[in-house]
């Protein structure tokens, strides 16, 4: 169960709340943002940017929406420096912004990106695995998976008109 910090428990009870996300994106160098204003939070400063997050807690990854009016952001995407990176995704209130008080609301990854020049946005997809991981062989044959013989390394299988040699990793 989540255990939020007294001060955010009072900040979200109270009559006016300021909700916001704060924005990582694990690039090189690590971008932070702030949808409310900019801040210094844990050490680090977080950019105030005009930007929606949409589809943060439907199925599926959720999408970062950015108002770009100098190109940055942009650049940054085509540049390849938004390819397939980590991301996290805090949720707080702007009245309690103690390094404890933000709760880690989503992590996963970049998933590719659209420009629109008309209206200066980029629109990032958000994905729950980087695609190196989505791709990784998740399963190791042996004793443990009930596989008792394991074929001796240099052993020749033909199957059709296709020969494979077994090796050991």
């Amino acid at each position: 169960m989540l255990t939020l910090t007294p001060a955010l428990q009072a900040a979200t009870a109270a009559r006016i709340t300021q909700p916001l996300h704060l924005i990582q994106i694990d690039a090189d160098p690590v971008l932070r943002f702030c949808t409310l204003q900019t801040i210094t939070l844990n050490g680090h400063a977080w950019q105030g940017t005009p930007l929606q997050i949409n589809g943060l807690g439907g199925e599926g990854g959720p999408s970062l929406v950015f108002n770009d009016p100098d190109s940055a952001i942009a650049t940054a995407v085509l540049s390849g420096l938004l390819d397939d990176v980590p991301v996290s995704i805090w949720t707080a209130d702007g009245a309690a912004l103690a390094d404890a008080d933000p709760v880690l609301h989503w992590q996963g990854a970049t998933d590719g990106a659209s420009i629109d020049p008309e209206s200066g946005r980029v629109t990032i997809g958000l994905t729950l695995a980087t695609a190196a991981a989505l791709y990784a062989p998740r399963l190791l044959y042996g004793p443990a998976m009930g596989m008792n013989t394991m074929i001796p390394a240099g052993a020749v299988i033909k199957v059709g008109d296709k020969t494979y040699t077994v090796e050991r990793k």
